[in-house]
């Protein structure tokens, strides 16, 4: 509806922008997620669940500045994971090395779930260890609306200074980067 249609502007990943529409938005992302829930129930076979998203794909290219994360950084942060593990990556190919380095996790990747699904997937996890990257981010904010644990990786980025002033928002945990 046009009528109640509203305009943000600012950056994607600063929790204030989001935030200031974040009741219109809500909505919305819950309605898409209850479209989902039945094949994300599917594919992890349990409700409670801890999320680990591992950011690959196009940051090949700028792994020098972007910078993937490293195994370490998730592997660090495991121990303090309460719940089964399932990990979502966008590189297909990563796969195989995920399911050995993690034999006791569920791996999947984009030959079984879109990114909305991925999103849903990830919002519905009662942890979530994110990645660098949009989609862990509105996934952490999504779960610490919620009542639920999320850590983003500080810094955010390799190489860039700025990170945004407001990339971390009331009640996120900071996990320290380690990059490859």
């Amino acid at each position: 509806d046009l009528k109640q249609a509203k305009i943000s502007v600012g950056f994607f990943q600063d929790y204030r922008t989001v935030e200031d529409s974040w009741e219109q938005m809500k909505p919305i992302l819950e309605t898409k997620f209850l479209t989902l829930l039945p094949k994300i129930l599917r594919v992890t076979g349990v409700r409670d669940f801890s999320m680990i998203h591992i950011r690959r794909g196009d940051y090949e290219k700028n792994r020098g500045t972007y910078g993937i994360l490293s195994l370490e950084y998730y592997t660090r942060i495991i121990p303090k994971l309460e719940y089964p593990i399932v990990i979502s990556t966008d590189d297909q190919k990563y796969i195989l090395k995920l399911q050995h380095q993690f034999p006791n996790a569920l791996v999947v990747g984009p030959n079984q779930l879109s990114a909305w699904e991925s999103l849903a997937l990830m919002a519905a996890a009662q942890e979530v260890v994110a990645a660098n990257s949009t989609l862990s981010w509105w996934a952490a904010y999504y779960v610490v609306k919620s009542g639920r644990t999320s850590y983003l990786p500080e810094p955010w980025f390799k190489r860039i200074d700025s990170q945004g002033p407001n990339l971390f928002f009331p009640g996120v945990l900071k996990n320290e980067s380690q990059f490859e």
